[in-house]
């Protein structure tokens, strides 16, 4: 086989192993979400750095959705920004985030 010809197959059998990896990851975390929503549902205690991980999130949304408020204030001094407001602009972005997931 040619060089040109090896490299081809080393690169497509690194793509199968990414792709099987990046499965596998992909399953461990709907696992852990799917058991992260169901203690919580039971009202049990999910100590994991997931459930870490989405609070420190929710947390750095907030910051950012105050900043966006703030920056409407202040282009737009004759109206104001409110938190129905950001929950259009949450809900838009998730709707957005589903559509992307339905396309795939």
């Amino acid at each position: 086989m040619a060089r040109q010809d090896l490299e081809f197959v080393a690169e497509m059998l690194a793509q199968a192993v990414e792709g099987s990896t990046k499965q596998s990851r992909l399953q461990k975390g709907m696992a852990l979400r799917q058991e992260m929503h169901q203690a919580l549902r039971d009202g049990r205690q999910f100590d994991h750095y997931r459930m870490k991980w989405v609070s420190d999130s929710i947390d750095k949304v907030i910051d950012f959705s105050r900043n966006i408020c703030r920056d409407f204030d202040a282009v737009h001094p004759e109206d104001m920004a409110s938190a129905l407001d950001l929950l259009d602009i949450l809900r838009g972005a998730a709707n957005l985030i589903e559509q992307n997931l339905r396309q795939k």
